[in-house]
């Protein structure tokens, strides 16, 4: 039972690190239990389907043991995973994988004499390939990644000199916390350590959701927000998580270009004077006060629209005109029949859209309208409900998807 334990978790260790950011440390001793245990269910399972036909009173003694024998695997599982050491996070490549098995094959074969020379080779040429990828790379393409995060927004703009931005983190719920479910996963596995700007569109729990968790759990040289105000527990514990730990905040309006980063042109287009009262006790439309974005690099471009609904897009059109055009689109409030108008469609026309949206959200989003809109201008949109996360990649000239799957 160790043996095999021991066998399954070295044989798979690069595989769960790749799609899973993490390490089991507890895996061995466990699956010394949950192995056999396993067999057992099963048997008995099968067992209970053959009794059934014979007597159902036996049958139902044969189930009862089995859902016994399931208890007791779901809680020495439960049990395992709960503990503080339990896993560590860890991202293996492709590279590092094949390093890994070269190593295990190198330590398997080392015993005998005429295969240690060929092993010692298979590592060096393992070496060899890994430096000149690396040394030699071609330069970073800007990456824009939209996260299947649920029923919310979250998007990480990853720029050719290394420097990342999260926009939005998607919503907190019953069902879990973005933030830890999904983005910092993502972060781990593709090697980002800390973020040099959060920005929050507008504090709607859907965008807002996942911050706090980062905040406390990322290294995060800024955060960035439209400077509204929400009555909300959440955006008051957004607050905290900024002044406790002291993170420098700033508030962006509309018309102003955020110089800070360096490759790309960030404007801010929405939102412009009038949409964010002045007294913090006034309640308002939130989805207007978006802060809306437009990201230049090279000749390709990209606009993030928020939740910004037709009076913000109506108020954009007649400050930016055709300083709207885009080539991808981010669809404002994922898809819904109060954004993505006729006119503010008409004055982007983008080439790709995205529209970010949970599976059967109880919103019945996006509305079959808007993507009639986008098809009838002949706009190629992906939707992260039915693609997951939507990957687009510019080299200054032009976008890409990107096929993760």
């Amino acid at each position: 039972m160790v043996s095999v334990s021991l066998a399954a978790g070295i044989g798979t260790l690069p595989f769960t690190s790749i799609y899973f950011g993490k390490i089991s440390l507890v895996s061995f001793a466990a699956n010394i239990i949950v192995v056999p245990l396993s067999n057992l269910i099963l048997a008995a399972g099968m067992v209970t389907i053959g009794i059934s036909y014979c007597s159902i009173w036996l049958g139902s003694v044969y189930a009862s043991a089995t859902s016994l024998l399931t208890t007791c695997l779901l809680r020495t599982v439960s049990f395992f995973g709960d503990l503080p050491f339990a896993y560590l996070n860890s991202h293996f490549t492709i590279w590092s994988s094949l390093a890994f098995y070269g190593a295990i094959g190198f330590l398997i074969k080392s015993a005998r004499r005429e295969t240690r020379k060929r092993s010692i080779i298979a590592l060096l040429v393992v070496v060899d390939v890994w430096l000149y990828v690396n040394l030699f790379e071609k330069p970073r393409p800007l990456r824009v990644t939209f996260l299947d995060v649920g029923q919310g927004d979250g998007a990480l703009v990853e720029q050719p000199d290394g420097k990342s931005i999260l926009i939005d983190a998607g919503p907190e719920s019953s069902s879990g916390n973005a933030g830890a479910r999904f983005i910092e996963p993502y972060l781990l596995r593709q090697g980002i350590p800390r973020l040099d700007e959060i920005i929050l569109s507008h504090p709607h729990s859907d965008h807002l959701g996942g911050i706090p968790y980062l905040l406390r759990h990322v290294a995060v040289d800024q955060v960035a927000d439209a400077g509204s105000w929400a009555h909300s527990i959440l955006f008051r514990e957004y607050l905290h998580c900024i002044d406790s730990l002291g993170i420098p905040r700033k508030v962006v309006r509309g018309g102003r270009r955020m110089e800070e980063f360096n490759g790309i042109r960030l404007y801010a287009l929405h939102p412009s004077a009038g949409f964010i009262p002045k007294d913090t006790a006034t309640r308002s439309n939130l989805n207007n006060q978006s802060l809306v974005l437009k990201l230049v690099y090279g000749q390709s471009s990209l606009l993030l629209a928020g939740d910004a609904e037709r009076e913000a897009e109506g108020r954009m059109i007649d400050i930016y005109g055709s300083f709207l055009k885009c080539d991808v689109l981010k669809t404002g409030h994922h898809g819904s029949l109060t954004s993505s108008s006729d006119r503010f469609l008409d004055l982007v026309k983008p080439a790709i859209a995205v529209v970010s949206v949970g599976v059967r959200n109880k919103f019945h989003l996006p509305s079959a309208t808007v993507l009639k809109r986008l098809s009838d201008r002949g706009v190629r949109y992906f939707r992260t409900d039915e693609s997951g996360a939507v990957v687009i990649e510019s080299d200054g000239e032009g976008w890409t998807v990107i096929d993760w799957q």
